[in-house]
């Protein structure tokens, strides 16, 4: 199942402002101010669950904003950058990506054909749109603003594509998939690799798009530096690591299960220790979602 889907130029949930981000939010197609909401709506459990989602924006953008600050961080963004100038450049780009995020875009009903569907992101644009599926989800809001520092910025060198160096695109493209018979999701369970189109389909297609994998990293990132796993700000992943508090953590949404079907646990380090940003040419009339593809479905 493709999940790629179309939208016209002239939508109007393309054109909302970028702020203020954190005191309004966009529900459905009308900007609302979420203290009002609350005062309005006490004890609404649907309320709840979209300022709930609110919040997990502003924490995300913080995150995101903190991460990309990190000292590891820059340490993997120079290691996969030709020289100097494209790090400053492709750091910078990724930095305006970031402050130029629309408000979050709430939607009361489902929007997509799949049912599994949490979240989507417009590419240019950077709109968040989170539907009732992902309505509460950290993770689902967290995986698309990952999408969104990588999205293509017109005129600019990444033009048409996201914003991710060559190098790391070259790896995972190269490894996925590629030794699938060792992955650990395989010993575990070979019977469940046995319908080769859906494994190509999920797998190599969608978590295996650069995009994909890399927002699934920043979910497990995410969640480890908020649980104390360990902090990736500073921290590279050893080998003892991963497996003593990574392979088997309950991330939610299963980002580490969704690598673990298409990578081996030395790619997967790999991958922590090294891989920032992707560099995938895209289509402009497509959106991009989370079940990973260019739409949100855990």
């Amino acid at each position: 199942m493709s999940l790629l889907r179309k939208y016209q130029k002239g939508d109007s949930k393309l054109s909302f402002p970028i702020g203020p981000r954190k005191s309004k939010f966009i529900l459905n197609n009308k900007i609302v101010d979420a203290d009002l909401l609350e005062k309005e709506n006490v004890g609404d459990k649907t309320v709840e669950s979209q300022l709930k989602t609110f919040d997990a924006y502003k924490k995300s953008l913080d995150y995101m904003r903190d991460w990309q600050n990190s000292p590891k961080y820059k340490e993997m963004l120079m290691n996969s950058s030709i020289n100097k100038d494209m790090y400053n450049y492709t750091s910078k780009m990724r930095n305006e990506n970031l402050k130029t995020v629309p408000m979050l875009r709430i939607a009361t009903s489902q929007e997509d054909e799949d049912s599994r569907t949490g979240g989507s992101l417009m590419p240019y644009t950077g709109q968040i749109t989170i539907f009732p599926y992902g309505l509460g989800k950290e993770s689902a809001v967290g995986h698309e603003m990952s999408h969104a520092t990588d999205r293509p910025v017109p005129g600019k060198i990444y033009n048409g594509n996201w914003v991710i160096p060559k190098k790391d695109v070259k790896y995972i493209n190269e490894h996925k998939g590629k030794n699938n018979t060792d992955n650990q999701n395989y010993k575990d369970n070979p019977d469940a690799f046995l319908d080769p189109e859906h494994y190509k389909e999920h797998y190599i297609d969608y978590v295996g798009e650069p995009t994909e994998t890399r927002a699934r990293l920043n979910e497990i990132r995410k969640f480890s530096k908020n649980n104390n796993l360990y902090d990736p700000f500073k921290e590279g992943v050893s080998p003892e690591l991963y497996h003593e508090k990574l392979k088997n953590a309950e991330f939610p949404d299963n980002p580490m299960e969704d690598l673990k079907s298409l990578y081996t646990d030395e790619e997967i380090i790999y991958m922590l220790n090294h891989i920032s940003k992707n560099d995938k040419k895209i289509n402009s009339n497509v959106q991009a979602s989370k079940k990973g593809g260019l739409l949100y479905k855990p």
